[in-house]
């Protein structure tokens, strides 16, 4: 939504924090929530664009502990 909104104009610097859509539909079904909730984060975005402007990506498929070493590096 930040470069939807062309707020990235107001940022030195941005995060995009990517996952692999079969990993956010399990843990949305972990938390029970439908996958409707799925497609509806995921409408009218555009993944690629937002990624390739993003100064950072970040990979969230994975555990807490490599998310939060990846975050450290960046804000270093």
């Amino acid at each position: 939504l930040l470069f939807e909104a062309k707020l990235d104009d107001y940022c030195d610097e941005t995060i995009y924090v990517d996952i692999k859509d079969s990993i956010q539909a399990k843990r949305l079904a972990e938390r029970r929530l439908p996958l409707a909730t799925l497609r509806a984060l995921n409408t009218g975005f555009d993944a690629l664009r937002d990624k390739e402007k993003a100064t950072y990506v970040v990979d969230n498929s994975s555990s807490l502990f490599k998310l939060y070493k990846q975050l450290k590096r960046i804000l270093r």
